[in-house]
C-alpha cells in the first residue's frame, strides 16, 4: 500500500489530459510531431562558468548530408549540450568549407554559377542540421568563399610571405590531367591517382607557391607529445613528418667536379653498394645526353617501377674503397626525399634487388648472422658497431657525416582553378613580385565568368580582371591567376569563429579566451592533411605574436566511418544495385564505407522521417565507440526507436498515476535511488575522459528497466525524481523527446509538496551529481538467472552472497535443480557477469 498524503493533480495541458493512467491510454509517441514542435526552440541558461570550445570539422556544402555528417555532428552536439548542462560557457559554431573543385565542376556541367550553387546547397544542409536537433551558434557562421572570409585568408598568406614562409619556385608537381590542377603529395593515393578525379597523376615542372612547413617540422613533431589525440592519429602525423636520423656519404663523379650526395639510415651497408640511382627529376639528369633524357621523359607514371631505369653513362667513386660505381636513373627514387639520390645495396634492399636483377647489376651481401662481412676492417663487427665505424671512417676522410632528413615537403598551395581564394600577389614589369597591400584586400574573384572545363582557368584568360597596379607610377602589373589550396581556408577557420564579427581575422583577446579548441570532432581521414596544416598555421601565428597557444586542438575525437553492406560480383568486381538478382552468381558480401557508387548508402532524411531524429542520434552514439566504424543495421535503430516509445509510455503512465494522487515514499525507495545514482555516475563517465558515448544509452536502459519493474511505486517522489533524472541524462543525446517529456514531468512535479521547485526547460537545468553514499542502499541483490541464454527467473540474494561468487553459483545451481530447470545428469558451465548468471547445460 502506498504511504503518504494524497494530493490532487493540477490542471494539465491538453497533451497530458487523460482519464486514467492505463498505458493503453497514454498519448502516442510521434517523433515527427515532437521534433517539429521543439526544433530550433531551445531555451538555454546563460552560464558564466568555465569556457568550453566544442568544434566539429565543417563540411563541404555538397547539398545533402550523408550519414558520416550525421554521426560527427551528433557527437559534437551531444558534448556541447552536456558541457552547457555542467554550467560551462560553450562555443559550438558551424561553417562551410565552400571553395573547391565540386562547385566549379558543377558550373561546367550544369551552367550554374559556383557561388549560387554553393549558397543553395548551404541552405539545404543548414535545414537538415536543424532537423537533426544540432544546436550551433549560427550567429558565428562562416563561409570560406565569402569575401569577408577569404579577405583574411589572403591576409594570412601575406603574413607568411612577409616572413619568408611563403615563396615561389619551379618545382616538379603532381598534375591532375582531368581536373587540370596541381595536387599536393597528400592528394595523391598510393596508386598514383588523384584523390578526387581518380586520374593517373602526371609530373610537370611549373612555377608554384609554397608554404615553408618544413621550417616547423621539429616543432610539429615535438608538439604531438602534449596532445590528447588518438595514438593512431599522432603516429600518422609523425610518420608523415618522417624525421630520419642517419648519415650522408659523398660519391665523387668520375671526371667531374660534382659529387653525388646520398642519405641513408643503413650506414653499415656502405661496403655493399654496387650502383647509385638518382630520381628522374634530379638536377644531374639535365646534364645527360638528349637520348637519355628522352628515355626518362618517355616513362609512363603507371609503368612498373622495376623496369623504369636507364644508365646515365656516368660513374661515381665509392667514398671508402674508391671503387667506380655506375650511376642509373630509376623512377623508384623519390625526388623529394633525402637528396634525390640513393646508394643501392641490392643484397639488403628489396627494391634495389628487383632493379639490379632486372638490369643485371651485381649483388654483394655485407651482413650475415648479424655481423658484417665483405667490409674490409669492419668484418666481424655487429651492425651497430659497423655503422659507427664506417661513419667514423667517412668523417675522417671528409666523405660523410651525420644527417637528419624529413619526409615532409613544403606545402604546395598553388591551384590552377577559379573557385578558390586568389593569391594576393602582383607581377610588375619593373618591380617584380609585389604583394598586394593589406588595405587592398580582398582580391575579389571576377563574376560572370565562362566555364568550359578545358584549357586554363577563367582567371588566367580574363585579361581585364588580371590587370593590377603595384602602386608605383609608370608600372604595369598583372595579378597572380593561381588560387590557394582549400586546405589553407580550413587551416584557420576555428580562429575566425572566436571573433566572427571583428574587422580583423580574429582578435587576440577573444582567440586566447577560447583557444585551444577543447574537443575537436572529425574523420580520421584528415589525420595528415587538415590537422597538420592547421597545426602549422597556429604555430606560425603564435610565433608572430597573434596567439598565446601553439596547438589548435587539445583533444581530438577521430570518429569512424558509417558502413553499409555491399554486394559485389567476384568475377567482375562490379557492385550490385539493391534488388538485383544474385542467384547463380559468385557474390562477395562485405561492410564498406557508404557510397553512391557502391549502392550501400542510406539517406538520412528518409531514416529521420521513418524513425525520428532522436532515434537516429541515439543509434549513432550507441552502435559503437566514436573512434570505431558503425555498421548500419535497420534492426538496431528499430530497437532504439522502440525503447524511446517505451520511455514515452512510462513517463505518461507516471503522469497519469500522479494525477490520481501522490505518495512520499514506499518500500522500493532504496532500489530506485541507488539505481538512479549509479546511472548518473556511469553516464557522466561516458561523457568524460575518452568519451565512451556508446555506453551511455545502455545505462539509461538499465535504469528504465528498474523503474519498469517497480511501477507500483510510480506515485512516489523517488520514482518521479528517477524518471526526471533519466530524461535529463538523455537530453544531450535525444534533445527533442527529452524537452517534451521534461515539460510534462515539470507539471507533474508540482503535485509533490515536499519536492524542491524546478523552473525552466530541460536545457536550463544543471547536470545531476551522483553521491557515493547513495550508490548502494539495498540489502539484497536481484540476480537474473538464465539457462542456456534464456531468462528463467529473478532470484533475490543478500549482498554478501551476491559478492561471493562461489556461494552465489552454488545457491543458483541448487535453485535451478529444485525448479527443474536443469538435471543432475547435465554437464554444467556457469558464467557470471555482475547481476546476471547464465547456466549452460547439456545432457
Amino acid at each position: 500500500m502506498l504511504r503518504g498524503a494524497r494530493r490532487r493533480f493540477p490542471a494539465l495541458p491538453s497533451l497530458y489530459r487523460r482519464k486514467s493512467c492505463a498505458v493503453s491510454e497514454t498519448p502516442h509517441y510521434n517523433p515527427s510531431d515532437v521534433e517539429g514542435r521543439w526544433a530550433g526552440k531551445w531555451a538555454w541558461s546563460q552560464p558564466r562558468g568555465p569556457k568550453s570550445y566544442i568544434l566539429s570539422m565543417f563540411p563541404y556544402p555538397s547539398g545533402r548530408l550523408h550519414m558520416g555528417h550525421v554521426r560527427v555532428y551528433t557527437i559534437s552536439d551531444t558534448l556541447a549540450r552536456y558541457r552547457r548542462l555542467l554550467g560551462e560557457e560553450v562555443l559550438h559554431p558551424m561553417g562551410w568549407d565552400a571553395f573547391g573543385l565540386p562547385a566549379e565542376n558543377a558550373a561546367i556541367d550544369h551552367g550554374i554559377d559556383p557561388s549560387s550553387w554553393t549558397v543553395q546547397n548551404i541552405g539545404v544542409m543548414r535545414g537538415q542540421l536543424d532537423r537533426m536537433g544540432c544546436h550551433f551558434d549560427w550567429e558565428r557562421e562562416v563561409t570560406t568563399c565569402s569575401p569577408d572570409y577569404y579577405r583574411w585568408t589572403q591576409w594570412l598568406f601575406l603574413q607568411l610571405y612577409n616572413r619568408g614562409l611563403a615563396y615561389k619556385k619551379k618545382a616538379v608537381v603532381n598534375w591532375d590531367p582531368v581536373d587540370g590542377t596541381v595536387l599536393a603529395n597528400e592528394q595523391v593515393d598510393s596508386h598514383g591517382r588523384s584523390w578526387r578525379s581518380g586520374a593517373i597523376v602526371e609530373q610537370k615542372l611549373l612555377d608554384q607557391w609554397f608554404f615553408k612547413i618544413t621550417h616547423y617540422a621539429d616543432a610539429l613533431l615535438e608538439g604531438l607529445q602534449d596532445l590528447d589525440w588518438p595514438d593512431a592519429v599522432k603516429n600518422t602525423q609523425a610518420q608523415w613528418i618522417g624525421r630520419s636520423q642517419g648519415a650522408y656519404f659523398d660519391f665523387h663523379l668520375t671526371g667531374m667536379s660534382e659529387r653525388l650526395r646520398v642519405f641513408t639510415t643503413s650506414q653499415h651497408t656502405l661496403y655493399g653498394v654496387t650502383f647509385l640511382a638518382i630520381s628522374p627529376h634530379h638536377p644531374l639528369v639535365k646534364t645527360l645526353s638528349a637520348s637519355t633524357q628522352a628515355a626518362v621523359n618517355g616513362w609512363r607514371s603507371d609503368d612498373s617501377a622495376v623496369s623504369n631505369g636507364v644508365y646515365t653513362g656516368l660513374t661515381a667513386v665509392h667514398p671508402l674503397t674508391h671503387t667506380p660505381l655506375p650511376v642509373w636513373v630509376a623512377d623508384y627514387v623519390l625526388t623529394d626525399y633525402g637528396t634525390g639520390a640513393v646508394m643501392c645495396v641490392p643484397a639488403h634492399d628489396d627494391r634495389d634487388f628487383l632493379f639490379a636483377t632486372h638490369h643485371s647489376l651485381p649483388v654483394l651481401p655485407v651482413v650475415e648472422d648479424g655481423v658484417l662481412i665483405h667490409s674490409q676492417q669492419c668484418n666481424g663487427l655487429s651492425i651497430q658497431q659497423g655503422a659507427n665505424a664506417i661513419l667514423e671512417q667517412a668523417v675522417t676522410m671528409g666523405t660523410g657525416g651525420t644527417m637528419t632528413t624529413y619526409k615532409l615537403r613544403d606545402w604546395l598551395i598553388s591551384r590552377q582553378r577559379y573557385w578558390g581564394a586568389p593569391i594576393p600577389i602582383l607581377y610588375c614589369d619593373k618591380c617584380g613580385i609585389v604583394p598586394v597591400s593589406e588595405d587592398k584586400l580582398p582580391v575579389l574573384l571576377p563574376t560572370n565568368v565562362q566555364f568550359t572545363g578545358r584549357g586554363p582557368s577563367p582567371l588566367a584568360t580574363n585579361t581585364e580582371w588580371g590587370r593590377g597596379c603595384c602602386g608605383k607610377p609608370h608600372c604595369r602589373a598583372r595579378k597572380e591567376t593561381d588560387t590557394m589550396d582549400t586546405f589553407v581556408d580550413s587551416s584557420w577557420y576555428f580562429l575566425r569563429f572566436t571573433s566572427r564579427h571583428s574587422n580583423q581575422p580574429f582578435t587576440s583577446q577573444e582567440a586566447d579566451s577560447w583557444m585551444p579548441v577543447d574537443t575537436y570532432v572529425g574523420g580520421i581521414e584528415h589525420a595528415h592533411l587538415h590537422l597538420l596544416y592547421a597545426r602549422f598555421i597556429t604555430h606560425v601565428l603564435h610565433d608572430i605574436g597573434f596567439l598565446a597557444t601553439k596547438e589548435p586542438f587539445q583533444k581530438l575525437i577521430a570518429q569512424g566511418m558509417v558502413q553499409g553492406l555491399t554486394y559485389r560480383e567476384e568475377v567482375s568486381g562490379r557492385y550490385l544495385r539493391p534488388g538485383e538478382d544474385i542467384k547463380g552468381r559468385g557474390i562477395s558480401v562485405s561492410w564498406e564505407k557508404m557510397s553512391k557508387s557502391k549502392y550501400n548508402g542510406v539517406d538520412p532524411e528518409v531514416i529521420v522521417q521513418r524513425y525520428g531524429a532522436d532515434a537516429v542520434r541515439l543509434f549513432m552514439l550507441f552502435k559503437a565507440p566514436p573512434e570505431l566504424s558503425i555498421q548500419w543495421e535497420d534492426g538496431a535503430i528499430q530497437g532504439v526507436s522502440r525503447w524511446l516509445s517505451r520511455l514515452w509510455r512510462m513517463v505518461h503512465t507516471h503522469i497519469g498515476a500522479v494525477r490520481g494522487g501522490v505518495a512520499s515514499d514506499d518500500q522500493h525507495r532504496d532500489k530506485i535511488v541507488s539505481a538512479t545514482h549509479k546511472t548518473i555516475k556511469q553516464v557522466t563517465g561516458a561523457m568524460e575522459g575518452r568519451y565512451t558515448l556508446n555506453t551511455a544509452l545502455p545505462e539509461l536502459m538499465i535504469l528504465s528497466n528498474v523503474l519498469r519493474d517497480h511501477t507500483s511505486s510510480c506515485h512516489t517522489l523517488p520514482y518521479h525524481e528517477a524518471l526526471s533524472t533519466l530524461v535529463l541524462l538523455l537530453s544531450p543525446m535525444a534533445p527533442h523527446v527529452s524537452a517534451e517529456l521534461w515539460e510534462g514531468l515539470s507539471i507533474a512535479r508540482t503535485a509533490y509538496t515536499q519536492a524542491p521547485t524546478i523552473k525552466g526547460g530541460v536545457f536550463e537545468q544543471s547536470w545531476p551529481e551522483w553521491r557515493k553514499e547513495l550508490l548502494d542502499l539495498s540489502t539484497s541483490r536481484a540476480i537474473v538467472l538464465q539457462v542456456n541464454g534464456r531468462k528463467r527467473c529473478v532470484v533475490e540474494v543478500s549482498v554478501g552472497v551476491a559478492e561471493d561468487h562461489h556461494q552465489l553459483k552454488a545457491i543458483l545451481l541448487s535453485h535451478a535443480l529444485e525448479k527443474g530447470l536443469i538435471t543432475s545428469h547435465d554437464n554444467i558451465v556457469i558464467a557470471s557477469n555482475g547481476l546476471l548468471v547464465n547456466i549452460v547445460s547439456s545432457s
